[in-house]
């Protein structure tokens, strides 16, 4: 967990699970599906786990997308950033996604305590919300699974029931499953920043899903590769058009 000494509250069983604090820039629904399902009891089931993005993630993306990851410069430079953001109206050379420029990358102005604060952070930008066929299901996987690492991420399993009065209706949803399909991998990485004491900024990294797409297929030519990187896009596409529906 993000806070392992935060007090939570005692909760009424229901059959939903809310995961929070784990690194969503590699861990997809998909991903949460086949380890929970690997621990079912015979005659049991996980319908369909769901990825959302918080409240507070959502603020920190529109900030981020504006601005860049501001939070992790040291406080004269975070100004400055801010303030040339602002007073930008277009894209100007040396910049990169979302509005930040190469300089936030340099040692002079990042804070490490700072950027590993950030990284940190992340993990609350999402949540899954796991959906169970009836209580029991629901109380198992709780007892199985809750403070377990997910694969090698160093990231555990934070696990809380979801009230039944709860809904998420109206809510953008990033990913969700409800099968596992064939020839499915685990991820390959994680955020190494949550694992080592000298941090990497993970904001401008390579989507991980797109390079585990790319790199599931045999390229031989580099018409190959093109054919495969449109068909990784193609396919995020077709997952938000079925959302939508």
């Amino acid at each position: 967990a993000l806070n392992p000494e935060e007090a939570i509250p005692q909760q009424e069983e229901t059959r939903r699970l809310a995961l929070v604090d784990l690194d969503w820039d590699a861990v997809r629904a998909v991903d949460i599906l086949a380890v929970l399902r690997s621990f079912l009891p015979r005659g049991a089931e996980v319908v369909r786990v769901t990825v959302y993005p918080s409240d507070f993630g959502l603020q920190r993306m529109a900030e981020e997308a504006a601005m860049g990851p501001q939070l992790i410069l040291k406080p004269t430079s975070a100004a400055a950033g801010a303030a040339a953001a602002a007073a930008e109206k277009q894209p100007a050379a040396g910049k990169r996604k979302g509005g930040a420029t190469d300089d936030a990358d340099e040692g002079s102005e990042v804070d490490k305590r700072r950027l590993a604060a950030y990284e940190k952070s992340r993990l609350r930008y999402y949540y899954a919300i796991v959906e169970c066929d009836c209580i029991a299901t629901a109380l198992h996987l709780y007892n199985e699974c809750d403070g377990m690492e997910f694969e090698r991420s160093a990231c555990k399993f934070d696990m809380r029931f979801v009230p039944d009065e709860q809904s998420f209706e109206g809510r953008q949803v990033r990913d969700s499953a409800s099968s596992v399909p064939p020839g499915y991998e685990p991820p390959a990485t994680f955020n190494i920043s949550l694992q080592h004491t000298n941090p990497k900024l993970s904001w401008d990294a390579e989507d991980p899903e797109r390079k585990r797409k790319l790199q599931g297929r045999r390229l031989k030519t580099d018409e190959d590769l093109l054919e495969a990187d449109l068909a990784a896009y193609l396919g995020s596409d077709e997952e938000d058009e079925d959302e939508e529906g």
